[in-house]
């Protein structure tokens, strides 16, 4: 290359680093502006509104079905990224309910049914088909192969006679121990070590992990195993604790991030439900994704995957934080950040995942962890939409703060999203006028934020 194309590729590469610059400044002033050009100099007043309602149809009821035809036919999914470990459970739960032409395609592709007399005759783990090798680690028992679409690049730098990627893997999974075992004090999940011989149990007591290929955009997932009742590894006593193993790919190429930080927020998320299979499997979906989620950032804070289901949560905060559908519930985790960060640390989570054997209801669950903390589920919500509308870092804010907050707006600024969070309605008052908002969309345990501009005082009353 002569001189003259060097200068002009410097040229070019100054001027493309300078337009990212400016774009990043122009987005963060426009949100800035946003509202100060709709308001001119007017009094600004924010409030919220809640509503509890009741459901009568079962979480079982609205997503059996749904996870089925997910699971069978993953190219109806119309998200990029796939986390199946909810339609897995939420099909070995309640699949028992589904016509029986759908529970025997289920079992002949793999799944389980609780109380399905067919599916407790499979005696096998598909999974483990065609991985001939495995590595015994800690209380791991990593099943892989080198060979065809399932097996793992055989790059082998370092010279071990294991494949780098193995060797990442063993690394993440220790990380991973360490933080959510050793470290945050959670219960060992259940060994398969009893499981009667005719059953697969991987070949030990081992906890198994198969590395195998997935369905694209298929994280991983963690399938319930077998009945265990009282997890041997507590010293409380759990009535609906499962052994299970987990599944993750072979490969993270074409996900968001890189290919080992895909890897870790993986198997810290996956290894959480593993966690959580050995308190109780059947508590709701919900509570189970959210709280996984807010384990990556416990793990990893500092890889931030979960900023990808930001915008759509923050989009539709009138939706329900427990909502059983979609993939809200992987936003929902900010929940578990505000409890986190305000209502008595991991320390409260972890007491929401002891108290899970002793009640039904989420709810119930969080209202007791936090009563060490004065606070309750309702309150713990109300401060988290109050943070959500403020999003600052800054000590001013007080309790409604999150230390990630300017990383939300940038995150929020790269995608376009001016108005994060969704405002409902704004209305203009003026002196002697007097009108009503109705709002029609709000459901249980979401969250309307309406903006009232006025220059003189404002009566408000609320129905």
């Amino acid at each position: 290359m002569n001189n003259f194309n060097l200068y002009y590729a410097i040229f070019w590469a100054f001027g493309l680093i300078l337009m990212g610059l400016f774009i990043r400044f122009y987005l963060r002033k426009k949100r800035e502006s946003y509202y100060r050009d709709k308001f001119g100099n007017g009094l600004l007043i924010v409030f919220f509104l809640f509503t509890f309602t009741q459901n009568n149809l079962s979480a079982s009821e609205i997503t059996v079905e749904t996870s089925a035809l997910n699971l069978l036919h993953p190219s109806r999914v119309s998200t990029e990224i796939i986390h199946p470990s909810a339609w897995i459970r939420d099909v070995y739960r309640y699949g028992h309910i589904l016509p029986d032409e759908l529970q025997i395609e289920l079992i002949q592709n793999g799944y389980r049914i609780f109380n399905n007399p067919i599916s407790l005759l499979v005696t096998t783990r598909d999974e483990s088909e065609g991985l001939d090798q495995y590595i015994d680690f800690n209380i791991f028992r990593i099943h892989y192969t080198t060979q065809g679409s399932k097996g793992v690049d055989i790059t082998d730098f370092n010279k071990n006679d294991i494949p780098d990627y193995i060797d990442s893997v063993l690394i993440v999974f220790e990380e991973v121990y360490q933080h959510e075992i050793d470290y945050l004090g959670y219960v060992l999940p259940p060994s398969d070590g009893n499981h009667p011989p005719s059953l697969d149990n991987g070949g030990s007591e081992h906890y198994d992990v198969y590395i195998t290929s997935l369905s694209y955009g298929t994280y991983g997932y963690v399938q319930a195993d077998r009945e265990i009742g009282d997890n041997p590894n507590s010293t409380i006593n759990e009535t609906n604790a499962y052994s299970s193993y987990m599944v993750i790919r072979n490969n993270y190429e074409n996900f968001p991030n890189t290919e080992i930080n895909n890897l870790r927020v993986t198997v810290a998320h996956e290894f959480f439900h593993s966690i959580q299979f050995g308190y109780d499997l059947w508590e709701e979906d919900w509570l189970m994704e959210a709280t996984s989620v807010w384990m990556e950032e416990s793990v990893y804070d500092d890889i931030n995957d979960c900023y990808q289901y930001m915008i759509s949560w923050f989009e539709s905060p009138h939706k329900s934080l427990d909502s059983q559908a979609g993939g809200r519930w992987y936003g929902s985790y900010i929940f578990f950040e505000y409890i986190d960060e305000h209502l008595g640390g991991n320390e409260t989570i972890r007491r929401i995942w002891d108290n899970s054997i002793n009640y039904n209801d989420s709810r119930d669950i969080i209202d007791n962890a936090l009563i060490n903390e004065s606070s309750s589920f309702v309150d713990a919500y109300n401060g988290m939409a109050i943070a959500n509308r403020i999003l600052s870092s800054s000590t001013k804010a007080g309790n409604y703060s999150y230390d990630e907050a300017e990383a939300y707006i940038d995150y929020a600024d790269s995608k376009n999203a001016v108005d994060f969070p969704l405002v409902e309605a704004i209305e203009h008052f003026y002196s002697g006028s007097r009108d009503t908002i109705s709002i029609s969309n709000l459901n249980q345990y979401g969250s309307n934020y309406i903006f009232l501009i006025a220059n003189d005082p404002l009566k408000i009353s609320l129905n």
